[in-house]
């Protein structure tokens, strides 16, 4: 597992705290990786994503492998009713309004014994896939004009992404939030010193990448190898 997750410039002006957390987890038949990028206007937006990372992983612990095999919007609705409840209670504690602490939401789980990936979005964030010197995208990042979905979005399960594949062929999965797929493309195409590193799983170079760029947003990737696991012969 590799991740970084720096502070964007705006926080300078602001004195804002970074807004993103990522989260990885390690069990004897799973592991998973999980992003969630604070919304920016938010007061307690940070507060936010790292809830709703603690109860993604909790939620992940208790469905277990049935993930695989449940309705999608099932899923959706179920996590993010959980992770409401308890921005509920950590709102009300504050007497702040549950909008406060919105966040943008994605996971990865990768199952030793199915050789799957259940990936989920929501919001914009970016999952994509690496293997074979190539890279292909699993979830490309939602948006509108009214902006993005996020946890305390009415009805945002209807607005998810989800979907499950073989991890034939693949060596790793990688989750970035908008400051960091920003740094990533150029007018819709990808840098070309970007998809280097990308396909040759270099994210050291990666993270080096995109820290020597100016960043206006909070910059978070998190990534996981398969390659040298269990479930990879």
């Amino acid at each position: 597992m590799n991740y970084m997750s720096e502070a964007g410039k705006h926080h300078s002006y602001d004195n804002a705290q970074n807004q993103d957390y990522v989260l990885y987890e390690k069990n004897n038949n799973t592991s998973y990786i999980i992003l969630a990028d604070g919304v920016s206007s938010g007061k307690y937006s940070a507060d936010g994503a790292r809830i709703a990372c603690d109860i993604t992983k909790e939620f992940l612990k208790a469905t277990g492998e049935t993930i695989f095999d449940r309705n999608s919007y099932e899923i959706a609705g179920s996590l993010l009713s959980d992770i409401n409840v308890a921005l509920k209670c950590e709102a009300e504690k504050r007497k702040a309004d549950i909008d406060e602490y919105a966040s943008t939401i994605a996971f990865a789980v990768i199952d030793y014994n199915r050789n799957e990936i259940y990936y989920f979005s929501l919001g914009d964030s970016l999952i994509i896939v690496s293997g074979n010197e190539s890279f292909t995208v699993l979830s490309m990042p939602s948006d509108s004009r009214e902006g993005c979905c996020v946890t305390t979005t009415l009805n945002g399960y209807m607005h998810s992404n989800s979907g499950v594949i073989s991890t034939d062929d693949i060596n790793s999965v990688v989750i970035c939030s908008d400051g960091a797929w920003h740094l990533m493309y150029n007018r819709n195409k990808i840098d070309p010193a970007v998809r280097e590193v990308l396909i040759k799983q270099d994210y050291n170079s990666l993270f080096k990448l995109l820290t020597d760029k100016e960043r206006v947003d909070d910059c978070s990737i998190i990534s996981m190898d398969l390659v040298g696991s269990s479930f990879k012969s």
